[in-house]
């Protein structure tokens, strides 16, 4: 008997690490502090949906029982801590072949300046641990030059990539105030993500879960829906909730606040990350061919309607992505408008299949025009 349940046990953490392995990462950026790792907050982060668990440590000591309890529960760390970056080789040799360590968090929002040394800080992990994650999180594309220490964004950008060679990259960008966005935050979008495909590579991208500086700023579900499906629609293999434990002061509306007590919008980050968990077998590993704006966005490509599988009859404040993944071809429509359902009418001209975040088909035949109603935020997507 002992034996049977210890197989179902290693059968359990194996299916469930797998899945995670195997779909869109959810990030708790500025995750479960150090001073409360615990049983209940990393169930907390499990029931959130939670992939990866973002937070600096103290200490390595701190580090590695905050990775036995992340392993315990399924996911993982992306891990910061100062023996990182006094004992880099000693350290990736401490916890390298630990099943909790998703990788190594090197810096937010570097500088030029700060490059060459996180280069050495680079090397000498990676001369140990190369099969990790290497992670930079970069300025968003409105950020001062006198910041970036770059003629320009596009300077900035060249200058890392050219720097750096890791497997996945990231950029901030908060581009929701009270139900405006902003509309640079395509304009981001389409070139990190160019710089990305340049280097066979992969990046993550944002999600604003709690307010800075303004208590009554409002983030509502549809505001993460909009965020979540925008940055997948663009290839995004990642979505960072900003942030998912409150700091003490200046961060309001958050999912967890400073004293580690759930607020409204911890349920709604739930839900989110479910609906990204439903669609990651669209988005995950995919190829990502084109994005397409119905509307004339500065350094987007608007949508010409010539597309040879289907007609836009009807549809405004639209984003069209263009997705291959494996044998499988996906139009993704999301809706970029927070005040009101979609309506929008589509003429089919081959047969697709309407995939639903429950996973459900619905056949849509060639030759037939059908009416869709997208929710704020939300999105349709269309198999063939």
């Amino acid at each position: 008997m002992k034996k049977t349940y210890t197989l179902f046990l290693i059968l359990f953490v194996f299916k469930l690490v797998f899945s995670q392995a195997n779909q869109i990462q959810v990030v708790a950026w500025n995750g479960v502090p150090s001073g409360f790792t615990n049983a209940n907050t990393y169930k907390q982060l499990v029931n959130a949906g939670i992939t990866i668990n973002h937070v600096g440590f103290h200490s390595l000591n701190d580090a590695v029982k905050a990775l036995d309890l992340a392993e315990k529960n399924g996911i993982k760390l992306l891990l910061n801590c100062p023996e990182m970056f006094d004992t880099p080789e000693e350290t990736a040799k401490r916890i390298m072949n630990h099943p909790g360590l998703a990788g190594y968090f090197l810096a937010d929002e570097p500088g030029v300046k700060e490059f060459e040394t996180l280069k050495r800080i680079h090397r000498q992990l990676s001369s140990v641990d190369n099969k990790h994650i290497f992670y930079i999180n970069l300025f968003p594309i409105d950020a001062p030059v006198n910041l970036l220490g770059a003629n320009n964004y596009r300077d900035y950008l060249d200058q890392f990539f050219k720097n750096f060679n890791f497997k996945i990259y990231s950029f901030d960008f908060y581009p929701i105030y009270n139900g405006v966005v902003k509309p640079n935050w395509y304009s981001n979008l389409e070139v990190f993500s160019e710089y990305t495909k340049s280097k066979g590579a992969n990046f993550w991208a944002f999600a604003k879960t709690t307010s800075y500086s303004d208590q009554n700023e409002k983030i509502t579900i549809e505001d993460l829906r909009l965020q979540a499906f925008t940055n997948l629609a663009y290839g995004a293999q990642g979505i960072q909730y900003f942030t998912y434990w409150m700091p003490e002061k200046d961060y309001f509306n958050g999912p967890i606040n400073s004293r580690g007590v759930k607020q409204t919008g911890y349920d709604n980050v739930s839900v989110i990350s479910s609906e990204i968990k439903a669609v990651s077998s669209v988005f995950y590993n995919s190829t990502v061919e084109k994005v397409y704006h119905t509307e004339k966005l500065e350094g987007t490509t608007l949508f010409k309607n010539d597309f040879t599988e289907l007609k836009l009859n009807s549809g405004k404040d639209l984003l069209i992505s263009r997705i291959k993944n494996g044998n499988s071809r996906y139009i993704v429509f999301v809706n970029k408008d927070l005040s009101k359902v979609n309506n929008i009418s589509i003429s089919s001209k081959r047969d697709f299949n309407i995939i639903n975040k429950n996973q459900k088909a619905v056949p849509f035949k060639k030759n037939i025009s059908k009416s869709f109603s997208i929710g704020k935020g939300d999105l349709l997507i269309l198999k063939y």
